[in-house]
Formats: structure tokens, sequence, C-alpha cells
């Protein structure tokens, strides 16, 4: 999939407005609610305004052309959850998805399944604006090693920013933060962090796009002894719990 989306700028900006613009006008269509296109919508209108700020002359900074990118990559990452999305779903037809320019998964290919083990995220540290997290798979591999499992082509990332969350899987509304394919991470605390503490989870995700058992939750706590310490929630994962279609890839 990592080829069918632009990568200069002004053609991935043609791009991601016609697919915003097709789900926008018909998410029936791709079995998607009206909101799930909204979505889209807001994120590439974000994405339009940080990258009129960074072309314009007048505007144009590091700190413009940062916000560009990571518009641009939360934009990025979340046409390619979509699309996974679409890809397996037989029930749209093959003109939708030219409209919206992704290809059919072919049949005859060997799948290489995702692992159903849950990775482990470990909170590395914070620093001013961003968080560090790395991650391991659970069972076979060393903790904070930044090795994935075999049949693993990524670790999807999620936060909830609810003080009371005390679950041990992601609530409904959990906010999609990106896929990863190398650790460390790095995670802009960004405006979700006014709504509380960030409690995050993972599961990898194959190379067709199917996905493994979520990760236990972690979140970053005051220690009262030495500020700013980390410390790990613990719970067992649920492998049978899953997001909105939003969410869950094929």
């Amino acid at each position: 999939m990592a080829d069918f989306i632009p990568t200069r700028d002004q053609d991935f900006k043609g791009f991601a407005q016609g697919f915003a613009d097709e789900l926008s006008k018909s998410p029936g269509a791709y079995g998607i609610s009206q909101a799930d296109a909204d979505t889209v919508v807001r994120a590439f209108d974000l994405f339009a305004e940080a990258d009129a700020r960074a072309m314009n002359p007048s505007t144009r900074t590091k700190g413009t052309v940062d916000a560009k990118n990571e518009a641009r990559n939360a934009l990025r990452d979340l046409i390619r959850t979509f699309a996974s999305q679409f890809r397996a779903n037989m029930g749209i037809s093959t003109q939708a998805l030219i409209e919206v320019g992704v290809q059919r998964r072919p049949q005859t290919l060997g799948r290489r399944k995702c692992p159903q083990t849950s990775p482990a995220i470990n909170l590395k540290a914070r620093t001013p604006g961003h968080d560090e997290l790395t991650y391991s798979d659970s069972l076979t591999l060393a903790s904070g090693s930044g090795r994935k499992p075999h049949g693993a082509a990524r670790l999807e990332l999620f936060a909830s920013y609810d003080h009371d969350h005390k679950g041990e899987l992601p609530p409904v509304d959990a906010i999609y933060l990106g896929s990863y394919r190398k650790s460390p991470i790095e995670v802009p605390h960004g405006a979700h962090l006014k709504d509380g503490e960030p409690t995050y989870w993972g599961r990898w995700a194959g190379h067709n796009d199917d996905v493994g058992p979520w990760s236990l939750p972690a979140k970053f706590q005051k220690d009262r002894s030495k500020a700013g310490s980390a410390k790990q929630d613990s719970a067992e994962t649920n492998p049978d719990q899953s997001l909105p279609a939003l969410r869950k890839a094929a």
C-alpha cells in the first residue's frame, strides 16, 4: 500500500483532496458514516492550511514547515487506515475504489498473517512537547528492543486522554496516532493533552493489513517522590474487543 499515495506535496494534496471529496459526497458507497468522512475532510483542511503557511514566503519558517509535515503525516496515515478497510470490503464497487485511487487487494496472493501476540509499550521519557515510547513483542523479544515479530509490518498506536479511564482496552473514542515501523516513537503532546494524561495502546498490523491483539495500557503518572518519573499501568489484554470500523484494519 505504500505506493498508491503520492510522495510530492502538491501531488499528495491533489490526491488527498479527491479522496476526501469522494468520501464526503458518498460515504455510504464506502461503508462509512458521514462523521467518518468528515474526519478525513477536517484532516485535509488542516493539512491544506498548514501547507499554505509553509509555502507562503512571508510565513515560511522551520516551525510552519514542521507543522505542515505533521499535518501531512496525520492525513496520510488516516487515508491508509481507510484505504485498508476499503480494499478488503467486497461490498464496495470497483468503480468506487477507482474514484478514491485505491486498488482491490489481489485474491491470489499468499497471505503472511499478522502475529497474534501483543506488543509491549514502554514509556521511556517525557520531554517538552513530546512523549518518547519504545515497543517490543510482549512474549518473545527483550523489553524496548524495537524489533517487530515476524509478520508484523508496523505498530498502530492509539491514545485516550480521559483522566478517569481505567479500562484494559481502548475506549471507542480512542484517537489513532499513527503507524510506526521504527522504535523509539516520539508522540507530540498536541491539543489533546489538555483533556488529560494520555493512556497509550498499540497493536501489530500485518503486511495484509490484518491486526493483532491490543497491548496493555501504558500511562505516565506523576510520582510525588520524583517528578517526571514514569509508571506503566498493567492489565490483561483481551484480543476479542475492537474499535469501530474506522480503526479496524482488514
